[in-house]
């Protein structure tokens, strides 16, 4: 099985933030991970996944807790970048369950393993199932909460909640991501 990669563009800014401080950041990085923090990313090439889950769960232990709740505003981040960038075409005003039927796409666009399954639950609240992941990572399932949460609100979502059914890295066989709004 191949080695699952995550696209660099997932890995800039957080690159640029263990940049900033980057003897504390070698002290709680593996040795592969911290070649990168070196290296230049290319925001169109590919990188092993590791790297990706790596560097959120570093950026917990130095800027956050170390419970990996910081994840979820990191995933909240990327989706007020993505959602006013270059995949502003994913947001749909007014409308969550259109601007969450995008995800899909995008996850395809950060990684190289996995897919998900949007399902409308009701008119205000959906399931996103992500299956098939090559790296399953607390800290990218919490990114992912966040991702969602913040997509929801930009969206026009008030109150929004994200809970995770399943989760593999919690020894579930798929991740499952519920989302409710009002």
């Amino acid at each position: 099985m191949a080695t699952p990669q995550a696209k660099g563009t997932a890995l800039v800014d957080l690159v640029k933030l263990a940049r900033q401080n980057v003897a504390v950041f070698e002290s709680v990085l593996p040795p592969a991970t911290r070649g990168v923090v070196v290296q230049r990313i290319l925001p169109t090439s590919w990188y092993p996944e590791e790297h990706l889950r790596d560097l959120l769960v570093a950026i917990d232990k130095v800027r956050g807790k170390g419970d990996l709740q910081s994840c979820v505003q990191l995933g909240r981040q990327s989706a007020q970048k993505d959602l006013s960038g270059v995949y502003r075409t994913g947001l749909v005003a007014g409308n969550p369950q259109a601007t969450l039927a995008s995800f899909p796409t995008l996850w395809q666009l950060y990684h190289d393993t996995g897919a998900v399954k949007v399902e409308k639950l009701g008119p205000q609240q959906a399931s996103l199932t992500l299956r098939d992941h090559g790296l399953p990572s607390r800290a990218l399932c919490l990114v992912t909460v966040g991702w969602i949460a913040e997509a929801v609100a930009l969206s026009g979502g008030k109150a929004t909640r994200v809970h995770e059914d399943a989760c593999r890295s919690l020894g579930g066989t798929i991740c499952v991501f519920r989302a409710s709004w009002s």
